[in-house]
């Protein structure tokens, strides 16, 4: 549901594209009879400019219900103005064209119309026009993924924005940046960004904006597990939204409680919110809005019927055969569907499809649900096909190729003066060479003839030396070779310790980012809240004061909580990060084994925001603390927990959508040993190099990717502790590792 909910967020996010402060779903409200009414002042406005604005006006107002039309005024604008020499309207029209391609999902040819409105407006030096088409930009790249981009380009809007003052624009910016932030996964930048947003609002006095980053906040919350905040946060919003009696936010808003609600397993009341999203989607005709609660509702059916094992507390009110539940789930994924194409949303096509084909999967209907899953290919190809990949690279490297061929011009006016000057001198040079040639050859028979001679004269003792220096020569050749396979040797191990630290230090970061960036955010939030209080006590309103300082002290719990957290994340790392003296401490096997699986996740997802595991630890109580070198075992263990989980990614890539990526771990203590299983549901190892694994530079990663020391030096570090390692592994079903270690006190 996270797509979807990354579609859902952006939605006031996209507020930009049609007018800086008047938001998105006011302008579709309009529709035809706008269109319309602009289209029947065009005969009554003498004035060139005038005809322009409303012939843009008019194709901003049919974009979404009438792109072709829309399309039909922008080409027209662009004609006019340029017949008027009005290059202001140029700018305009290409800014209509790029939306009216975002709604058809062309997402290149938009890219291209927003660089072209953006250089007219560049010529001009307009910059609240420069600033929108940095904005449109950045929402092409939202469509296509591309984050990185999308948040380059608000940030040069941003700088524009805050250069002019305009505080709303600023905030919406902000807003923007936020999701993006979201949708890379990095939580405490999507928070930081929301709240900055949800400052500029506030200043503004914008209780929309205030209720969409409040909104916005409560999603980077519930992905962080802060379940009550989302609760909080959450019902400000609606209750925000529904004050200003905005009927198309609450509607949006509406899908979203029922999404989390949804989540936590509270179905009747989710549907009771979708059901609210869809009778407001349906007055007001929002296509969107009717796909996401039709969807919403068909995977609250759909998670009831894949409750086989009680996972879910089913209420009586929807209590029903299992066959009931699919073919309901069934019917409200086909409606979410076809809203989706009515609202032209390839996005939300490919996405529905998708649970149209697992639906029908589990109903039996395989022949249906291959149609719907080559459906969803094919909607996904449309939004991220490799002609719409190379038109945008192209488009990226137009302005770089431009600059080079001014400057190879320059140059090349350059060479072609000098060539004219250094050809008089060269004349003259050439016959002064010639001579010189002359000489220099007769010199040179002259030598080679005394050289043959002398050649001639010592070729046998020169036979002689040329054997004792080929003898020589091999002898060097085989000691060189030995000094540098001594020297890879000692660079591919110190290649594998610098690969171990990465991944730690990878998931030491993660680990303590998130308690850093909560602990500045509630600080932020309590010196907004101190000077209300302020405020609040010197107008003598008293129950207001307490009210805020209450609010204070929660917010200072929780920067103590989260302060205590990151102190025992650091005094852990510390202890684990000292360099090893090879002296042997009581350590207790459990926690070790529990703190590096979770660095070892934490790094690989610093690496890949996108891959998820499921864990699963199961840890022997009776063990107790054992005499090991507790920086090495980590080693040991970091090193197999990077394989699991990079074997599971790689079955991830092949196999089928239900696969689960899985790691498991457990202890047991076996008499006179220890043992720690780490066990995979990867692709497993192939019987034929099971005797390779553990031989020194044996690696079955692609090249760059491994040194085929890690386990090498895992089985040296256990041996020199008196242990052992096995290996059960069955190729296409996974594989275990089996550390044992004595279960030694002292010594």
């Amino acid at each position: 549901m996270k797509i979807i909910k990354c579609f859902y967020l952006s939605f006031t996010a996209l507020i930009f594209t049609c007018i800086r402060t008047q938001p998105l779903c006011a302008q579709a409200l309009e529709g035809r009879a706008l269109a319309d009414s602009l289209i029947q002042e065009l005969p009554k406005t003498k004035n060139d400019t005038d005809q322009v604005k409303l012939i843009v006006k008019a194709a901003r107002a049919l974009s979404q219900i009438d792109p072709a039309a829309a399309m039909h005024y922008a080409d027209s604008g662009i004609q006019l103005s340029t017949q008027r020499k009005w290059k202001k309207g140029i700018g305009l029209a290409y800014m209509s064209k790029s939306r009216i391609y975002r709604v058809t999902s062309d997402y290149a040819a938009g890219l291209e119309n927003a660089g072209k409105a953006y250089e007219v407006f560049d010529s001009l030096n307009w910059k609240p026009g420069m600033a929108d088409a940095l904005s449109e930009t950045s929402n092409h790249y939202e469509r296509l993924a591309n984050y990185s981009k999308a948040i380059e380009n608000n940030f040069k809007a941003l700088g524009i924005y805050e250069g002019l003052g305009l505080d709303i624009n600023i905030a919406w910016i902000y807003n923007n940046i936020g999701v993006d932030y979201y949708r890379l996964s990095d939580y405490p930048k999507a928070i930081e960004n929301y709240n900055k947003s949800l400052k500029f609002f506030k200043k503004t006095n914008n209780k929309y904006g205030i209720a969409s980053a409040l909104d916005n906040i409560a999603s980077v919350y519930e992905e962080q597990g802060e379940f009550k905040q989302v609760n909080d946060y959450n019902l400000q919003a609606i209750k925000l939204f529904e004050e200003i009696d905005d009927e198309p936010a609450m509607g949006r808003i509406y899908i979203n409680r029922g999404n989390f609600l949804k989540d936590r397993t509270n179905f009747d009341s989710a549907l009771i919110f979708y059901k609210k999203a869809i009778k407001i989607a349906q007055k007001l005709g929002v296509k969107t809005t009717l796909a996401f609660g039709n969807g919403g509702i068909g995977e609250v059916y759909f998670n009831l019927a894949k409750n086989r094992a009680g996972k879910y507390s089913i209420p009586d009110s929807l209590k029903m055969s299992r066959t009931m539940l699919l073919q309901k789930a069934h019917d409200y994924f086909s409606r979410a569907l076809e809203f989706s194409k009515k609202a032209g949303d390839l996005s939300l096509m490919m996405e529905y499809t998708g649970f149209l084909s697992e639906t029908e999967t589990l109903q039996g209907n395989y022949k249906a649900a291959l149609n719907s899953y080559k459906q969803s290919t094919q909607y996904k190809d449309s939004i991220f096909n490799d002609d719409n990949k190379t038109k945008i690279a192209a488009l990226e490297n137009q302005r770089l190729t431009e600059v080079k061929d001014k400057e190879i011009q320059l140059l090349n006016k350059e060479n072609a003066l000098q060539a004219s000057e250094q050809g008089k001198k060269n004349t003259e040079a050439k016959r002064v060479k010639n001579i010189q040639y002359f000489i220099i050859a007769a010199l040179g028979i002259v030598v080679l003839a005394a050289v043959i001679i002398a050649l001639i004269q010592f070729r046998n003792s020169k036979q002689k030396q040329k054997v004792n220096a080929l003898l020589r020569n091999q002898k060097e050749k085989v000691e060189s070779t030995l000094t540098e396979l001594k020297s890879t040797q000692a660079q591919l191990i110190q290649s594998e310790k610098m690969a171990s630290l990465g991944e730690l230090t990878a998931g030491i970061a993660h680990e303590i980012q998130n308690p850093l960036n909560f602990i500045n955010n509630f600080s932020e939030v309590n010196t907004e809240l101190i000077a209300e209080m302020k405020n609040e006590l010197l107008s003598n309103n008293n129950e207001e004061a307490i009210s805020i300082a209450n609010h204070i002290e929660e917010n200072e719990e929780k920067i103590s909580h989260h302060g205590k957290r990151a102190d025992a994340i650091v005094k852990g790392m510390l202890q684990h990060s000292r360099m090893s003296t090879g002296q042997k401490e009581l350590t207790d096997i459990n926690a070790l084994a529990e703190q590096y699986i979770r660095l070892s996740y934490q790094g690989i997802r610093a690496k890949d925001k996108y891959f998820k595991a499921t864990i699963q630890t199961v840890f022997d109580p009776g063990i107790e603390k054992i005499n090991i070198v507790s920086q090495d075992i980590g080693r040991v263990l970091l090193n197999i927990y990077n394989n699991a989980f990079y074997a599971v990614q790689e079955k991830k890539k092949t196999a089928e959508e239900t696969y689960e990526p899985t790691v498991l771990i457990f202890t047991k203590n076996a008499e006179d040993k220890i043992e720690i299983h780490i066990k995979d549901n990867g692709n497993g190892i192939p019987q034929k190099i099971l005797d390779k694994i553990f031989q020194p530079f044996y690696t079955t990663k692609p090249a760059g990717e491994g040194t085929g020391l890690g386990l090498s030096l895992s089985y040296d570090i256990i041996k020199t502790h008196g242990g052992e390692i096995k290996l059960k592994t069955k190729e296409g079903e996974g594989s275990e590792f089996i550390i044992e270690l004595p279960d030694k006190k002292i010594g």
